[in-house]
C-alpha cells in the first residue's frame, strides 16, 4: 500500500546564521525523491501544484528557496554577498543532508529550473556521488552567442543592464521593477558574466568548474520548453554541452505537455501534470535503485 504524507515545511540552517526555507512532498516509498531548485524570482511556495504533481506520479520533492530569496532568510539588501559559487557549495550540500534525513535511503534527483539549472550543474560537478540524476527544464546557458539572430541581444543587454543597476544599489531591485525580484548583487553579476563568457570558471570562485562538468556521467534529463525565450532549444543544448559525458535524454515540451495552456519559461509549472508524468517515466528508465 503506498504510503503519503502531506506538505512539511523545513528551515535548514546555514553557516553564520542564515536559513533556508523548504518544502516537501512525499510520494510512494522506496521510489527517488525529486529536489527541485527554482528559477530567478521565483519563490518556491509557487511550484505547490507542480509538487503534487509529482506525488500523483509516485515521486517525493522538494523545494526551496535559494539564499536571499522568498522565505529564505535574512531577506537581500545591499551587501548580501550570494553568488552562483555560494549556492553551489553552501546551500545544495546544506539542502542534500536536509534531504537524506527527510527521505533516509532514496535516490535524489536535482531538477533544476532556469537560473538554478546553471548552478545544480555546478554542484552536480562537484558532488555527483550525491545525486542519481538530473533533470533540466528551461535550463539554459545565458550566453549571448548561442541565441539565433538577433535574439542574442537579448540576454547580453539585459543582463548587462541588470548587472548595472545591482551595482548602483548594491543589490539587483527587482522587486520595484516588476522582474526577476530583489536579488544579491554578486549573483547577478554571475548571470552578466555567464553571459559574456560562457564560462563556470569566472564565476568559480577558484573551482575550475569547467573541468569538473566535462567529468559528470549521471543520467540527464534536459527539457526546453515551446513559447520560452529566456531559454530557447539553442541555449538549453549551450548549458548540455558542458556536462558531454552525462547520459543525455533531450526532450522539448510542447503545450500538449500542458494541455495546450501556455508554457513559457515560468507557467508550466502550474500546468505540469504531463510534464511530471514525463520525469517519472524517464527516472523509473533510468536512475539505477529506483524501485520498479
Amino acid at each position: 500500500m503506498t504510503e503519503f504524507r502531506t506538505a512539511g515545511q523545513h528551515t535548514v540552517e546555514l553557516p553564520h546564521g542564515d536559513t533556508l526555507a523548504l518544502l516537501s512532498r512525499d510520494g510512494d516509498v522506496g521510489k527517488p525523491v525529486v529536489m527541485i531548485w527554482t528559477a530567478m524570482g521565483v519563490a518556491a511556495r509557487k511550484y505547490a501544484r507542480f509538487m503534487d504533481d509529482l506525488a500523483r506520479h509516485g515521486l517525493g520533492s522538494v523545494t526551496v528557496d535559494y539564499r536571499g530569496y522568498g522565505a529564505s532568510t535574512p531577506p537581500t539588501t545591499r551587501g548580501t554577498d550570494v553568488g552562483y559559487h555560494d549556492i553551489a557549495s553552501v546551500d545544495f550540500p546544506a539542502v542534500v543532508t536536509e534531504v537524506e534525513a527527510l527521505f533516509e535511503g532514496r535516490p535524489i534527483v536535482l531538477l533544476g529550473h532556469s537560473l538554478d539549472g546553471q548552478i545544480g550543474i555546478m554542484y552536480a560537478a562537484t558532488a555527483p556521488e550525491k545525486l542519481a540524476g538530473i533533470a533540466f527544464i528551461a535550463s539554459n546557458s545565458s550566453y549571448h552567442r548561442v541565441y539565433p539572430g538577433r535574439t542574442a541581444l537579448g540576454p547580453l543587454i539585459g543582463t548587462s543592464f541588470a548587472a548595472i543597476v545591482a551595482r548602483l544599489f548594491g543589490y539587483y531591485p527587482g522587486d520595484t521593477l516588476n522582474f526577476l525580484g530583489r536579488q544579491p548583487k554578486p549573483l547577478i553579476l554571475d548571470w552578466a558574466r555567464l553571459a559574456r563568457t560562457n564560462s563556470f570558471d569566472s564565476i568559480g570562485r577558484g573551482t575550475t568548474y569547467s573541468e569538473l562538468m566535462r567529468e559528470v556521467e549521471l543520467p540527464v534529463l534536459a527539457a526546453s520548453v515551446e513559447g520560452d525565450w529566456m531559454a530557447p532549444p539553442a541555449a538549453v543544448d549551450a548549458l548540455c554541452s558542458h556536462i558531454p559525458n552525462a547520459e543525455l535524454t533531450r526532450t522539448h515540451f510542447d503545450k500538449s505537455m500542458t494541455g495546450d495552456r501556455p508554457a513559457g519559461h515560468i507557467a508550466w509549472i502550474n500546468h505540469g501534470d504531463k510534464i511530471a508524468e514525463h520525469i517519472a517515466l524517464w527516472v523509473e528508465t533510468n536512475i539505477p535503485g529506483n524501485s520498479r
